[in-house]
């Protein structure tokens, strides 16, 4: 080995050998700090030397605390519990049974180049057809009634009795 590399290895031990005894030195103060309040006899005294022992330096500066957005009922309908925990921050708290049926007026009607029929409703919802029908016994304006059915299925129903199978869009 070369003059160069012997020395750049032996300042390299020697900073591992500072930084170990130097890591050692800490720790048996902390032991031994703590081990002093171990003999503190008084349970709030103890408590008191830890705390000193543990306090940070600096004040601790928390995130603000976001305000809880709560879905309504209705603004719930229709979307799966992961859309609708994507969607608030948190539980509300609620112990409302879910909403089984939501009523409102169709606001748009768009067919999609699927053939299906998208509908856009007076409380801001946009429902889509599951299977394409072309009928022209809906329109803008009518009131529909939307059902939660079994394994999370809806059917829309419009006011001349037709039932279509859809699903939420949000």
């Amino acid at each position: 080995m070369g003059a160069i590399a012997k020395r750049v290895q032996w300042i390299a031990l020697s900073l591992v050998t500072i930084t170990a005894m130097s890591v050692d030195a800490i720790a048996a103060d902390w032991s031994a700090q703590i081990k002093q309040c171990t003999q503190v006899a008084s349970d709030s005294a103890r408590l008191k030397c830890y705390d000193n022992l543990f306090a940070e330096t600096q004040p601790v500066t928390l995130p603000a605390v976001q305000p809880i957005k709560e879905l309504s009922p209705s603004d719930k309908f229709g979307l799966t519990d992961t859309e609708v925990k994507n969607k608030i921050q948190s539980s509300d708290g609620s112990n409302n049974p879910p909403l089984q049926e939501i009523s409102a007026t169709i606001q748009e009607l768009v067919r999609l180049p699927n053939g299906r029929l998208r509908f856009t409703l007076s409380n801001h919802q946009a429902w889509i057809q599951v299977m394409p029908v072309t009928d022209d016994w809906i329109a803008v304006g009518q009131t529909v009634h939307i059902k939660a059915g079994a394994l999370g299925s809806f059917t829309l129903k419009n006011e001349h009795g037709l039932v279509y199978k859809v699903h939420r869009q949000d």
